[in-house]
């Protein structure tokens, strides 16, 4: 039986830390891929550990930003009024992507709206391998929590702006380089 079209993936998982990956974070109305909508897209390439480029847009939703997802984010939909559609945006973050390794926090979630939104404006899923933040700190610390929060109060990382998401890459990509340095020094290696 064929996969629905609304479930392939094309990317692979990747449990290794690179020396070069670009981390994103979406905003979104809702949790489902499906009848919710990206809001904010941020991304942001590393390559040793340095910032070589970054991509953020807010995005216009076709439907309006609930007050509680207003709460949460801080943004609202007077800030997304004149702001480009998800039509306008992938473009734009496709290319800025360039076939690199993405990184994210809880990669399914963001990687889930991408894709849905991937199928339905360029017939083709998400194409790009990733890495999660998560995944790492759930094979690292069994007996943990996971969340991006709980990793940021774990390695003593600044939470400025969390659920804006180029705060979310900061940390995300703060937590992964702290997770990298844990297997380094204790000579763990992921294979």
């Amino acid at each position: 039986m064929e996969k629905s079209r609304s479930i392939r993936r094309a990317g692979k998982y990747i449990e290794d830390f690179l020396e070069e990956y670009v981390v994103l974070d979406l905003e979104t109305t809702g949790l489902s891929p499906v009848t919710h909508e990206i809001i904010e897209i941020g991304a942001i390439a590393f390559r040793g550990g340095v910032k070589t480029g970054e991509y953020c847009t807010l995005v216009r939703p076709k439907t309006r930003i609930s007050g509680f997802i207003t709460n949460l984010t801080g943004i609202s939909n007077d800030m997304v009024r004149f702001s480009p559609t998800i039509e306008e945006a992938l473009p734009g973050l496709h290319g800025f992507l360039d076939g690199r390794p993405v990184l994210a926090h809880n990669a399914s979630f963001d990687l889930g709206f991408l894709n849905a939104a991937y199928e339905r404006h360029f017939g083709m899923p998400f194409p790009n391998d990733y890495l999660d933040t998560m995944r790492i700190s759930r094979k690292l610390y069994p007996n943990e929590r996971h969340r991006l929060q709980d990793l940021t109060e774990r390695f003593g990382i600044e939470r400025d702006g969390a659920h804006r998401s180029m705060a979310d890459c900061i940390m995300t990509q703060k937590a992964y380089e702290c997770m990298r340095e844990h297997c380094r020094r204790q000579g763990i290696v992921f294979r």
